[in-house]
């Protein structure tokens, strides 16, 4: 007998399932030590690839805020020479409008008593 008056045989069975659990954990911690280092690597490698597309992300957008007043600017001077537009070219379509309201009318009054008239003069 040896020990706590257990025979040997179960002693070392005991010494031998904790050496496997030791070993066991040794193997899940070092495994998650080695797969969360190749996953760091991965990651940088990826950012490392993709910084170029990041960084002219960044400058088209920071160069749309700069330029945002320009364009408020542009989009103001569009609207007033619409406004511009829209007041010079009424009063000509409205007057074409009535033009070819007249002549429809003519056309009509035409059509509901057609006459030729002849001149020898």
């Amino acid at each position: 007998m040896y020990g706590f008056g257990f025979p040997w045989s179960t002693l070392h069975f005991l010494a031998v399932t904790q050496a496997l659990v030791i070993f066991i954990l040794c193997l899940l911690v070092f495994g998650l030590l080695y797969w969360s280092w190749r996953f760091n690597s991965n990651v940088n490698y990826y950012y490392g690839l993709s910084q170029p597309y990041i960084g002219e992300a960044v400058d088209h957008g920071l160069s749309m805020f700069r330029h945002v007043d320009n364009s408020s600017a542009y989009l103001e001077s569009v609207m007033q020479s619409t406004e511009h537009l829209t007041q010079s070219t009424m009063p000509a379509l409205s007057q074409a409008t009535n033009a070819t309201l007249a002549s429809f009318a003519r056309l009509q009054q035409l059509a509901a008593n057609p006459t030729f008239k002849l001149s020898l003069a």
